[in-house]
């Protein structure tokens, strides 16, 4: 299935009994419509290959044959384009293979065969989709062809089961490939060899087997079991309606497994099989879909630096808690930091936090025990308040016309500030308006111009840091004077040399006599 839902069925053997010729070609089917369309077709016709989606979107094709060639090859396929493009090749042939995506974006190749003498491998390879090329990794203990399965598990490893070896006998065995590692280890062992079977990873992180034949010349088989990754065992499961191998297992979104199709013999056309059947999983029920669509924004305020979270809660019924998950990094780890304990509102305030770190914030919902998965990543770098200017005074001029304002003032202690702004008001139910700014965070005076006077004007003072603005500081009135000198000018002459006593009277501006 690809990214937008879609489904590629690419290649494959045409119709009859084997040698016929595989195709080269490939379709899409599309579920909004009903509807198939093809694409472009692949380099090489192939059947018995794999199909591996990538992180990126695009599917690798690997591997397998046509009628006279097993292919080492591989090529990619691009959904935005629907064209195939070849990519490196393997470093060997191989067929009836697996191939599973790990987390780490990588592709691990197992086993299969590589020629039709029956060859049976036990290397292993891994795909790197930055560099388009595949390496060795470590190599299984026992060769593995005829369609064994490998399936990644809840915890990272890959459980690779079963499988035909060189005498074309069914294994038991299982191996755990440790990607952190690059080698593989033995699993628990299956209640029944088997190879052509299927497997299925459920909700509730055990493995389903089912199906398959014990070997050449052995037994169809209708049996199913359970790997449980806890314990490291196989418990047998239950019995199919019917024997089958080649069919496909799908898991159903009620946790279930609608098992489909298949061959009664160990041949692709032989005796096709048109039933299907369910397994039913007690407890399998899947996990609560996540919350969606969340954003993370600054939320700072003068006392606090802080991020608001919003989102869409999840769609599914009964969910008992929400919770919110944090980390300093963009992918995690992330750490549980609150609950909410209802699915409707879709809003927190992450607060306390320190100025200018970003931080990267997950959501996930939980239903019956179970979590989802992460809802997208949202980050938002929590920015702060400078402390705002304090002291302010303002003083009218002297010996001016009532024209200028002298304001002075401690400036803020936050080391942040990159501008200081000046406001001021005429009316009491008026609002402050911006009257300057002041580069910087250092100076702590100005002289406000074009007054007039005996007019009362009110002054504040806030610091800036690029951000946001603080409080206002402490507000300062002042009503400009006329003070500058009155009366008529006097022309005093005194003789040269001379000693002079004179006396000036006059009247202040509040009309007192001064002398």
């Amino acid at each position: 299935m690809l990214q937008d839902g879609r489904v590629l069925i690419v290649g494959g053997w045409g119709d009859g009994i084997e040698p016929v010729p595989p195709h080269d070609s490939a379709e899409v089917f599309d579920p909004f419509t009903g509807t198939f369309s093809p694409v472009g077709s692949m380099s090489s016709a192939r059947g018995e290959h794999t199909a591996t989606l990538l992180q990126d979107g695009k599917v690798l094709i690997a591997g397998g044959r046509n009628v006279n060639q097993i292919f080492n090859s591989a090529e990619l396929f691009d959904p935005l384009t629907g064209l195939f493009s070849p990519t490196g090749s393997m470093q060997g042939t191989r067929t009836y293979f697996s191939a599973v995506l790990l987390p780490s974006g990588l592709v691990l190749v197992v086993g299969g065969m590589s020629d039709d003498e029956g060859t049976v491998l036990n290397s292993a390879e891994l795909y790197d989709p930055l560099s388009g090329t595949f390496s060795t990794t470590g190599s299984l203990d026992t060769s593995r062809g005829g369609v064994h399965n490998a399936v990644l598990l809840g915890n990272g490893n890959v459980l690779v089961v079963g499988g035909i070896d060189a005498q074309k006998n069914g294994l038991a065995s299982t191996e755990i490939y440790n990607p952190l590692l690059g080698t593989f280890s033995p699993g628990g062992s299956l209640v029944t060899a088997r190879g052509h079977h299927q497997v299925s990873l459920l909700y509730n992180g055990q493995v389903l087997v089912s199906g398959g034949w014990t070997g050449m010349g052995g037994t169809l088989l209708d049996s199913a079991e359970a790997y449980d990754p806890l314990t490291n065992t196989f418990i047998a499961s239950g019995t199919m309606l019917a024997a089958r191998v080649f069919h496909v297992g799908v898991l159903l979104e009620n946790g279930n497994v609608l098992v489909s199709g298949g061959s009664m013999e160990a041949s692709h056309s032989a005796d096709a099989i048109s039933s299907s059947e369910v397994f039913t999983c007690p407890g399998c029920e899947p996990p609560p879909s996540p919350p969606s669509q969340v954003i993370a924004t600054d939320a700072a305020n003068p006392t606090n630096s802080a991020v608001n979270l919003q989102w869409t809660p999840s769609l599914t019924e009964g969910i008992s808690e929400q919770r919110i998950y944090k980390s300093g990094q963009s992918g995690g780890p992330y750490q549980l930091i609150a609950t909410l304990q209802e699915n409707v509102t879709g809003i927190y305030l992450d607060s306390g936090l320190v100025p200018f770190v970003p931080q990267y914030y997950v959501v996930r919902s939980f239903k019956g025990g179970k979590e989802s998965e992460n809802s997208n990543e949202a980050s938002a770098t929590p920015t702060s308040f400078p402390t705002p200017p304090a002291n302010l005074i303002a003083q009218d001029v002297p010996n001016d016309t009532g024209q200028a304002i002298n304001l002075n003032w401690s400036v803020s202690v936050s080391s942040t500030v990159t501008e200081q702004r000046i406001y001021r008001k005429e009316l009491e139910a008026s609002p402050l308006t911006l009257v300057a700014t002041i580069p910087g965070n250092i100076i702590a005076m100005y002289v406000d111009t074009g007054l007039v006077k005996g007019t009362s004007y009110t002054y504040a003072i806030s610091g800036f840091n690029g951000f946001n603005e603080s409080l206002f500081s402490n507000e300062a009135v002042v009503i400009p004077q006329d003070n500058s000198p009155t009366g008529i000018p006097l022309s005093i002459t005194t003789p040269e040399d001379q000693s002079v006593a004179f006396e000036l009277t006059g009247v202040d501006p509040d009309q007192d006599p001064l002398s």
